[in-house]
């Protein structure tokens, strides 16, 4: 049986690792982070949730970049 409430789609290893480090886990136990390997990969693989499934789906980005400029515009497509 499917004991998961919700999906995390995360870039890499790295962003699960935090958000394992981060999130209590209460919250993980029933959570399937998918570790997508990228930017373009984590919006495919949400994409094919959405059509798969009725759970949350959480993506998590990052903008890899310090550049306050380049955040601004990220943030804007988004």
């Amino acid at each position: 049986m499917n004991k998961n409430k919700r999906y995390f789609v995360v870039e890499g290893q790295d962003d699960e690792f935090i958000l394992r480090s981060l999130l209590p886990q209460e919250l993980l136990q029933d959570t399937k982070i998918i570790v997508a390997g990228g930017y373009s990969a984590a919006l495919s693989v949400a994409q094919t949730l959405l059509t798969l499934t009725p759970l949350p789906i959480v993506i998590f980005f990052d903008t890899d970049t310090f550049s306050e400029k380049e955040i601004e515009e990220k943030k804007a497509i988004y």
